[in-house]
């Protein structure tokens, strides 16, 4: 079970949550994801590395990009994210987890229909409470978080949406090393019917 999160943080997506929105932008759904570290082929290895995520999604309207294409549709949204990440006790520390916000503006085609496959990248901010992660360091606590997928939203007026993702993390050489993370994840999101 991960500790708690420490007050700066627990402030910071307070006033994320209670920030006064238009309609909207008013969150729209609820997520959970699932993902777990992948080496790529680096030698530092992270593969025991583990992330489960919650949060909020929401549409996120940008008026001049046309959102029809023929049989497509373009969505815009955001994610806020809270959530913790777990390995086994590796190099020179003993920490064997860290917390993490995020946010993150996202794209998606899909039908027409608005249900069905879809298609999605993203790319946001996150900020880690330590820059470590099992063995390799990653020099600083903020990052910008990409990733891309695929998806399908099912359900009755597509409430439900499940996706699988790759994700990778990195500071963009702001500071060196800059080794960045990569995960997989599986991430599910319910959106109440109506909305």
């Amino acid at each position: 079970m991960p500790r708690s999160i420490p007050r700066p943080w627990l402030v910071l997506l307070t006033g994320l949550l209670a920030t006064p929105a238009s309609a909207e932008l008013a969150p729209d759904g609820v997520m959970v994801a699932l993902s777990k570290a992948d080496n790529f082929g680096d030698v530092t290895n992270v593969a025991d590395t583990g992330a489960e995520r919650v949060g909020l999604t929401g549409p996120l309207p940008v008026p001049s990009l046309r959102s029809q294409w023929g049989d497509w549709t373009l969505e815009t949204g955001y994610q806020l994210e809270a959530g913790w990440w777990r390995w086994e006790a590796a190099g020179s520390t003993a920490a064997t987890s860290l917390r993490e916000l995020g946010v993150t503006p996202v794209l998606r085609a899909l039908p027409a229909g608005g249900d069905g496959p879809y298609l999605e990248v993203a790319s946001g901010l996150r900020l880690l409470s330590r820059s470590r992660v099992s063995g390799r360091e990653l020099s600083t606590d903020f990052h910008f978080g990409s990733h891309g997928g695929v998806g399908i939203r099912f359900g009755r007026e597509g409430q439900l949406d499940a996706a699988l993702l790759v994700q990778h993390l990195s500071n963009a050489d702001i500071e060196t090393p800059n080794p960045g993370i990569n995960f997989y994840q599986l991430r599910l999101t319910y959106r109440p019917a109506g909305r």
